[in-house]
């Protein structure tokens, strides 16, 4: 469904799983098109200022090959980074270590569309692909919005997310 600001209000592809056969590589994949060229939803993925929008606030370092950085998520929770893999305006891979969590990794895959972008995000290693599939499907609209040029308002992020979550599971 595209809303009036030009975005899809679900993802174009969404998949929660174990696509290996094996515990360790649970899997959350989410996809949305944006209508905007690749280099405006690099922007959004690793500049500061773009980030606090619509995924976390960089507390620490760089969002860029580097020593790594840190992000203050919601509840003051921080999340540790290092790029793995920076191919702008196309793929950028990170380390994701949340607290009280496994090591895991997130890529962002960006495609050329005839109209805009499809971002793509699949997130590997994890305990619980459902939840994280909600998660991202709600930041993937939070950088949408942001795109769009309308940033949504933080306080309502979690509207909706068990839903979702109920939604990812039952796929899984």
């Amino acid at each position: 469904m595209t809303t009036d600001e030009g975005t899809t209000e679900t993802p174009a592809e969404a998949s929660v799983g174990n696509p290996t056969g094996t515990a360790r590589h649970r899997t959350a994949r989410v996809s949305i098109d944006v209508l905007a060229e690749p280099e405006r939803i690099w922007t959004a993925l690793v500049r500061p200022m773009s980030l606090a929008t619509w995924l976390g606030r960089v507390v620490e370092g760089n969002p860029g090959p580097g020593p790594g950085f840190a992000l203050e998520h919601s509840r003051g929770q921080r999340s540790r980074h290092t790029v793995r893999r920076w191919e702008r305006p196309r793929r950028l891979a990170l380390t994701w270590d949340f607290p009280d969590e496994p090591r895991s990794t997130v890529g962002f895959d960006l495609e050329v569309l005839p109209e805009g972008t499809r971002v793509t995000v699949v997130h590997e290693d994890l305990d619980d692909p459902a939840s994280y599939a909600a998660g991202w499907h709600r930041h993937l609209q939070y950088l949408a919005a942001h795109v769009d040029g309308d940033a949504l308002p933080w306080d309502e992020f979690w509207d909706g997310y068990d839903e979702l979550r109920a939604a990812y599971a039952a796929t899984a």
